[in-house]
């Protein structure tokens, strides 16, 4: 079901561990906007975030019972699902930001939202940033994009306070999503699994800059799983920095018989 609801901008509620630390919108938006509530046997998942984006919404489009999609004046700035690591292991993972500037933008940001702190945080790769978000983005829609009968509703009138600037076309997302199965399969011609084991090469200076923070912790011991694991970032991610590692020569992958006689 649709219907308009009132022009107003409140502010989201806030979470400690900055998965839901939000502030009031700066204006409100330029369109009325709408709540909606149904499952998604109505629509598809894109048609309903491409309307969404139409009308230039702002707020947070639910779901099935665990995941969250928000919006900033039609772009997407923030997601997140149940069982998603933090976003602060996320950043200090992939080395975007260290423990000692995550606690600076959570001060700084305790009004006008952490998210804006950390982009304004000196060398930080504002890039890079910007990646890690809309990859979140897009691993928490990508289960949905082919469910026809899950819950799904919209709030108008909030804002997700890491989202802002850090905002993703919604026809990006859907397209990145969809692309993605073909991705896995191509990326499974590089990484056997994720029970394999990289090893750096020797190389490690032919590698693209933005590919290093993992190379950092490939030692020849650590499976794929455990990079995972250990970085906070999604396996999309990781695999994906592998592969271009592994093209770049800076890793490679022993046989797993080899592995077995070393140890």
């Amino acid at each position: 079901m649709v219907r308009a609801g009132p022009t107003t901008t409140q502010p989201a509620p806030t979470r400690a561990n900055g998965r839901r630390r939000c502030a009031p919108a700066p204006q409100p938006p330029t369109i009325g906007p709408v709540e909606l509530v149904g499952t998604l046997s109505f629509s598809s998942l894109s048609d309903l975030m491409l309307l969404l984006a139409a009308s230039e919404q702002t707020g947070v489009l639910r779901l099935g019972a665990d995941c969250e999609v928000w919006y900033f004046r039609g772009d997407l700035s923030y997601a997140s699902y149940d069982g998603c690591r933090p976003l602060r292991d996320s950043l200090l993972g992939a080395k975007i930001i260290d423990e000692a500037q995550w606690e600076e933008a959570v001060h700084a940001g305790a009004d006008g939202g952490t998210g804006a702190a950390i982009d304004d945080l000196a060398g930080v790769s504002r890039t890079r940033l910007r990646a890690v978000m809309r990859e979140r983005i897009v691993e928490t829609i990508l289960p949905y994009l082919d469910v026809s009968n899950a819950p799904a509703s919209f709030e108008a009138g909030m804002f997700h306070g890491f989202g802002p600037r850090c905002r993703v076309p919604v026809e990006l997302a859907v397209m990145e999503a969809a692309m993605r199965r073909r991705r896995w399969r191509e990326l499974a011609d590089t990484v056997p699994s994720f029970t394999s084991v990289p090893c750096r090469s020797g190389l490690g200076h032919l590698a693209e800059p933005d590919d290093l923070w993992l190379l950092d912790y490939v030692d020849g011991d650590r499976s794929v799983a455990q990079l995972i694991e250990l970085t906070g970032c999604s396996a999309y991610s990781v695999c994906a920095t592998l592969e271009h590692l592994v093209h770049a020569g800076a890793v490679e992958f022993v046989p797993l018989r080899t592995q077995l006689v070393a140890h």
